[in-house]
């Protein structure tokens, strides 16, 4: 008989998760309270809203706070973006240009479009698909619509 004994709980169990949540959604708080940024909050994704005059204090606020709390954060590389009008976060892109006239544009990247184009002509040429297939091909067909129209496709599947 074998036994294996681990410190910490996988990912996907709900305690890891639980704490997980709370430290991102503290880090948040912290960043929006504290240090009067204005940011948005997906898990431990932030994306930080500043107007060009700010630019610099905004990014100096917001890696001093990282800092300080001792969280690992991108400081260069494909992750460390400088502010621009449109950014990209979890395969969707945030287009802020013409936020002055209350416009925000958001859609999912050509590679989030690739991907579910290639998969549902797949499906459709093969005229067949598996249950497990089904079900992750309407994860991401949900995910892409939950950026752009909520849950709408979620709550519509239960009727």
């Amino acid at each position: 008989m074998v036994l294996f004994q681990t410190q910490v709980l996988p990912f996907g169990a709900v305690r890891s998760v639980h704490s997980f949540l709370r430290l991102a959604r503290a880090i948040w708080w912290l960043g929006t309270v504290a240090c009067l940024l204005v940011c948005s909050s997906f898990y431990d994704d932030y994306i930080v809203l500043t107007t060009p005059a700010l630019t610099r204090s905004t990014e100096l606020a917001a890696s001093a706070l990282f800092e300080l709390l001792g969280w690992d954060y991108a400081r260069e590389g494909r992750k460390c973006l400088p502010f621009k009008r449109a950014c990209e976060a979890l395969g969707v892109i945030f287009n802020l240009e013409f936020s002055g006239n209350g416009t925000c544009r958001i859609f999912n990247t050509a590679a989030r479009i690739e991907e579910l184009d290639t998969e549902i002509e797949r499906v459709v040429t093969a005229n067949c698909i598996s249950q497990l297939e089904a079900q992750r091909l309407r994860g991401r067909m949900q995910f892409a619509e939950g950026q752009l129209y909520g849950r709408t496709g979620k709550a519509v599947s239960k009727f």
